[in-house]
């Protein structure tokens, strides 16, 4: 249900905290990314954890991906739709903005990944003409447990689509994060995994971007307020 112009969330669903969010990489070279660790509460990463046994999934292929994913919607009664509550995306949207230096529209988007033994994701970048109104940002939680991944399901970023030539390659890991603008020049690529390998990826819009509506926009509704299972879009 993306787009709403007002939407309540009745469901009590847990209250997230973030981590300590520390910053361990930076890139600014015709693209926007960096990466962090311990992104979400001890507490908080475990819960989102034990969602992923609870979405339904939908196999997706495509010319350059196999992989299994699902949309989260604020009315879901997995954990997963706690991102929306304006009491944890504004503390988050504003790290990604001190990091970025720039803002964010209160618009959200979340899709929960998983790929399994021999899915991949090829390289690509994601754009498309921004008159379309799609994000330009995305953010990618990892949700690695012990055992789960045997090896495989590492990201690259890489300096074209031809080249091979690497930026920066990131392991599957847990409670970490990494957050990357989409231009033509974003390209980026998952290797083949062999086992198990679970994300969710936030999608997010510039201030002044034009917008397609396939998010959810969350108003400041009194976020310091303790209220954290309404949203008002």
């Amino acid at each position: 249900m993306g787009g709403n112009a007002y939407y309540s969330i009745v469901q009590m669903k847990p209250s997230l905290k973030l981590g300590k969010f520390a910053l361990d990489f930076t890139h600014r070279d015709r693209f926007r990314f960096f990466s962090c660790q311990e992104v979400l509460s001890k507490e908080s990463y475990r819960t989102l954890q034990g969602a992923f046994n609870e979405v339904p999934w939908v196999k997706k292929e495509a010319g350059f991906y196999t992989q299994y994913e699902s949309f989260v919607q604020p009315s879901d009664k997995h954990a997963l739709a706690s991102l929306y509550d304006p009491a944890f995306f504004f503390p988050f949207k504003s790290k990604l903005e001190k990091q970025l230096g720039i803002s964010l529209q209160n618009k959200l988007r979340l899709a929960a990944h998983k790929l399994i033994t021999s899915d991949l994701i090829g390289v690509h970048n994601d754009y498309t003409d921004p008159e379309l109104g799609s994000e330009n940002y995305r953010f990618i939680f990892q949700f690695a447990q012990k055992n789960q991944l045997i090896s495989g399901g590492e990201l690259s970023f890489l300096a074209s689509r031809y080249t091979g030539e690497v930026i920066k390659k990131y392991g599957y890991s847990s409670n970490s994060g990494i957050c990357f603008e989409i231009t033509p020049y974003s390209f980026h690529s998952v290797t083949p995994v062999e086992g198990e390998r679970h994300t969710l990826v936030a999608y997010l819009w510039e201030a002044g971007r034009k917008y397609d509506g396939s998010g959810t926009e969350i108003d400041e509704f009194k976020k310091s307020s303790g209220v954290g299972n309404r949203l008002f879009g």
